[in-house]
């Protein structure tokens, strides 16, 4: 099992910029199917900022 909150704190803490979006959000974004997925999207460069 993914220990999250070490795994949360692991990339704060590496100052990677990332957002956590999972089943409640696409519910709150309308869909109709809820999932309990976690998932990490994580931003691959810097270079376009």
């Amino acid at each position: 099992m993914t220990d999250f909150q070490t795994l949360l704190n692991t990339l704060a803490r590496h100052e990677v910029e990332f957002i956590v979006v999972d089943g409640a959000t696409a519910t709150a974004h309308g869909s109709v199917r809820l999932t309990v997925d976690v998932n990490i999207v994580y931003r691959l460069s810097t270079s376009s900022i």
